[in-house]
């Protein structure tokens, strides 16, 4: 099996605002290339903590063949664990060492909604689900790019959706969040709260890492 080795542009958009919005921020839509590689990334570690998933419920051989095959995709894609958010280097370390975190798969998991919306954003589907359908790992993972040359390619030529269509399509999400934000967990409410995570990291400059990116 593959394993990780360690290793050590910004968008035009024409109807960016130099005022800040009601929350305190500028708003500013991520570079297409970011956009793509996280898309990317997201969908593979997700996938990876599918695996992980459904070998400690017991799915052990459905569980080494997806986790296989995610660390063989990152692997050629030329990704190492630098490339990672915080929480995903967690969780792909854990992984090399048979000890992941409680709680670590499942979170992880849920952030294929983000994926959704990131591949939205990057016009790879003409809308983001309804709220009452959760994403379908398999077509997202149909859009990846396979080699690290055809990677390179697949960030090079991304493009994003003008500001004012993420800013709109934020707004209609925070007001789906509000309502269920003090209900406790439950699918619907974690699909919300992943799709206007995304959101909010597509539109906030500030916001380095998507996976902990607040929702407040």
């Amino acid at each position: 099996m593959a394993e990780f080795k360690d290793r050590n542009a910004a968008s035009d958009e024409s109807d960016q605002t130099d005022e800040c919005d009601d929350e305190g921020f500028v708003p500013e839509a991520k570079p297409p290339a970011v956009v793509a590689e996280r898309f990317v990334l997201l969908v593979l570690l997700t996938d990876l903590a599918d695996g992980v998933h459904a070998e400690t419920v017991g799915a052990r051989r459905d569980g080494i063949e997806k986790r296989k095959r995610a660390l063989d995709h990152l692997v050629a894609l030329g990704m190492r664990p630098d490339d990672l958010e915080s929480a995903e280097q967690r969780l792909a370390w854990g992984v090399r060492t048979g000890q992941v975190e409680g709680g670590l798969a499942v979170s992880t998991m849920w952030r294929i909604e983000g994926a959704g919306v990131l591949a939205w954003a990057l016009g790879l589907r003409q809308s983001i689900r309804p709220v009452g359908e959760a994403e379908e790992p398999d077509s997202l993972r149909s859009e990846l790019p396979t080699n690290a040359t055809t990677f390179e390619a697949f960030c090079r030529r991304a493009t994003v959706r003008p500001l004012g269509e993420l800013l709109v399509a934020r707004h209609e999400w925070a007001t789906r969040w509000f309502p269920v934000e003090q209900q406790g967990p439950h699918e619907e409410r974690s699909r919300i709260l992943e799709r206007i995570r995304a959101l909010r990291w597509l539109t906030e400059p500030e916001q380095d890492e998507l996976c902990t990116t607040p929702v407040h």
